[in-house]
C-alpha cells in the first residue's frame, strides 16, 4: 500500500516528514554537540525518501538551516523545505515576537537566502 500523500502549498508531499528543530544544540539554540552527526541524519533522512524537511530561521538561530544547506544543497528533485515566520531568538535564546508583515517578510528572505534558494 502506497503512503498518502498531501498538498503541502505548492507540491505534494508525503504526511510525514523531517523536523529540523532539534538539530542545533540543547534548547534548540547554537550549534549541535556533534555537527558531523547532524549532518549525517539530515543525509540519512534524504537516503530514506523524506520528501519534506520543517525547519525555521530561529532554529539555532540559523543553525539549522546551514546544517540542512551543508548537508543536502544541491538539493536533491523532490525535497521540499517548509519554514515558518513569526520569531526572533534573543542573545539568551528567549524566542521574541517578530509578526509584522514586513518582519515576516524580512525573515522569509533570510531562510531562503540561508538555505540558497531562490527568493520566491
Amino acid at each position: 500500500m502506497e503512503p498518502r500523500r498531501h498538498v503541502l502549498g505548492p507540491v505534494t508531499v508525503f504526511r510525514i516528514g523531517f523536523g529540523a528543530m532539534q538539530l542545533p544544540g540543547p534548547g534548540v539554540f547554537g550549534p549541535p554537540r556533534d555537527r558531523d552527526a547532524a549532518i549525517a541524519v539530515l543525509r540519512r533522512a534524504a537516503d530514506l525518501g523524506v520528501d519534506h524537511i520543517d525547519t525555521a530561521h530561529f532554529y539555532g538561530p540559523e543553525v539549522a538551516n546551514e546544517l540542512i544547506q551543508a548537508a543536502l544543497h544541491p538539493y536533491p528533485d523532490g525535497l521540499a523545505l517548509v519554514s515558518k515566520v513569526g520569531a526572533q531568538r534573543d542573545a539568551s535564546g528567549g524566542v521574541l515576537r517578530y509578526d509584522r508583515p514586513a518582519e515576516s517578510r524580512t525573515e522569509r528572505k533570510k531562510g531562503t537566502k540561508q538555505c540558497w534558494l531562490a527568493h520566491r
